[in-house]
């Protein structure tokens, strides 16, 4: 059996390290990374091709051409067509999945209870003052962003559906809130339900909150 992890990568490539280091930690044994450029000749794209080739890696496709809503989708399902009974991990650079097993044992319990796929829940973190901190690459990410939260869930709108045409509200809400708070995420926020957290997420305070939202949208 191979885990596959896949991902449409764009112009932001900051967590592309971070997020290869996290997944091949998890088990992850082979990376189907697309990347999506404008040009061959932008230097962010020789800069991403370093990063992937310290792991061992290479893009398994390179699409050149303006941007549109549905071509992260064609890249991904591009990918995945090419090995349909595999198992894969999909996830933008900036979502880190978190498991309660290896990720071998959560295939097991799938296959043994006839499901193809997992759900999980969307946790936001942010630094402890709620400043947009840079990433910096050499530290622990769960270090520099030590909260975690419905900032996602509760700031767009609340609407776990989101669709493309939602996006501008969204991002308006989003700015205005940042705005309104120097340009931070208001931590203190009681609807947001930031609170400390480690990396695997067992001391996460709002659980209890979360999966009764959860099950009331399953």
């Amino acid at each position: 059996m191979t885990i596959r992890f896949v991902s449409g990568v764009g112009a932001d490539t900051g967590l592309l390290d971070s997020a290869i280091t996290h997944y091949q930690g998890l088990g992850v044994d082979a990376f189907h990374i697309a990347r999506h450029i404008e040009s061959f000749d932008d230097p962010d794209f020789r800069r991403s091709q370093d990063v992937v080739a310290r792991h061992d890696i290479s893009f398994a496709a390179v699409h050149q051409g303006p941007w549109d809503e549905d071509l992260n989708g064609y890249l991904i399902w591009a990918q995945m067509r090419r090995h349909p009974t595999d198992w894969w991990v999909i996830a933008d650079l900036d979502e880190f999945h978190v498991y309660d097993r290896p990720l071998t044992d959560v295939i097991a319990a799938c296959e043994a209870g006839g499901y193809d796929h997992v759900k999980g829940a969307l946790l936001d973190r942010v630094a402890a003052d709620g400043s947009l901190a840079a990433l910096e690459p050499n530290a622990s990410i769960w270090a520099q962003y030590p909260l975690a939260g419905f900032v996602t869930l509760r700031l767009p709108g609340g609407d776990w559906h989101l669709t493309y045409p939602d996006t501008v509200d969204e991002s308006r809400r989003m700015l205005q809130h940042l705005e309104a708070n120097g340009g931070r995420i208001d931590v203190t926020a009681e609807e947001l339900s930031l609170h400390r957290c480690g990396s695997d997420y067992s001391d996460y305070e709002a659980w209890p909150e979360l999966v009764s939202r959860l099950k009331d949208i399953r």
